[in-house]
């Protein structure tokens, strides 16, 4: 059996055939662009914030359009007063995190994310590059134009996206330095998207080596890890072609890999299946934002058992944050 990162090369490869048959421009508006940096980057990735012993780490999974699901489930923590101390999040958890890091606030997240549009991301100068279609230095301008802090260092919530070593195939966290060449890193879906070169890694999306990064969360050793998967159910419709066989296959490899990045994680929230969202519905983003709360307000309980569990929960019943 090919190992899991060929493997994954080959679903990306099905994936950007069916993608332009669909729309290059839809696909792009929310997994965003790469190119070089609009802000200066060191040679060296400065060393990132501490980050000791969080109550609650949150992972945010990579998904596409799907990402807009993750809003509302920040939004139902907000509404629960469920503290997040460490975000980690990947491809389009990776830009929805970000902006809840700066901002710590649903409402102010919401405004800007489910009113953007195509020209907000794409470099319509910019296609056709060597390694890549389209460029991302509008996606880097519309992040460092919308958020207040230009580094990791200045978040108000700890951050970490991540991205996938090129050569290595290996995952790399992003946790310090400028925001916007990071996050341009973890959305450069191989194929469509030039590669991002950064302290010494060439980086493409990532979701190609985890599409949950429980595993980076659990590094830091959080009390409780909560995931948010946007992955969908394989269909119920068997194949009846060869391409639909070797289809068929990719996604079942593609299913694999992410549930195996779930491992470790103590509560799982899935807004998204059972649903019929592909990756591309850019234009059910509010139903996705809708999906997410629903799915989100109904893992409060069990999030909030954890922490009483865990000796967490005053005696009205608010969560504490250790880290305020």
């Amino acid at each position: 059996m090919l190992d899991m990162v060929q493997s994954y090369h080959l679903c990306c490869t099905a994936n950007v055939l069916r993608a332009i048959s669909i729309s290059l421009a839809c696909f792009v508006v929310l997994l965003g662009c790469a190119t070089r940096s609009e802000v200066p980057v060191p040679a060296v990735a400065p060393p990132p914030p501490p980050i000791t012993s969080p109550q609650l780490a949150l992972v945010l999974g990579s998904g596409g359009a799907r990402g807009y699901a993750h809003l509302g489930v920040l939004q139902a923590f907000e509404e629960a007063d469920i503290p997040i101390d460490l975000i980690v999040g990947s491809s389009a958890g990776s830009v929805i995190g970000v902006f809840y890091a700066d901002k710590a606030n649903s409402e102010e997240v919401n405004e800007i994310m489910l009113n953007t549009g195509f020209s907000d991301f794409v470099d319509l100068d910019a296609f056709f590059l060597p390694r890549g279609f389209i460029g991302g230095s509008r996606l880097q301008r519309f992040i460092t134009q919308n958020i207040e802090a230009k580094t990791f260092e200045e978040l108000k919530i700890h951050f970490i996206a991540t991205g996938t070593d090129l050569e290595t195939g290996e995952s790399v966290e992003l946790n310090s330095g400028p925001i916007a060449p990071a996050i341009n890193a973890s959305v450069a879906l191989p194929g469509l998207l030039k590669p991002v070169e950064l302290y010494g890694h060439e980086l493409i999306d990532g979701g190609v080596a985890e599409p949950n990064p429980v595993r980076i969360a659990k590094r830091y050793n959080p009390q409780i890890t909560v995931a948010v998967d946007l992955a969908q159910d394989l269909s119920e419709t068997m194949p009846r072609t060869a391409r639909g066989v070797y289809s068929r296959a990719i996604d079942i490899i593609w299913a694999q890999l992410n549930e195996r990045t779930l491992e470790g994680a103590d509560v799982v929230i899935r807004p998204t299946r059972g649903s019929n969202y592909g990756t591309f519905a850019i234009s059910s983003q509010d139903a996705l934002y809708r999906s997410g709360l629903e799915a989100g307000r109904a893992s409060v309980p069990a999030i909030r058992a954890l922490l009483e569990k865990r000796g967490n929960v005053d005696q009205v019943g608010k969560v504490v944050s250790v880290n305020p």
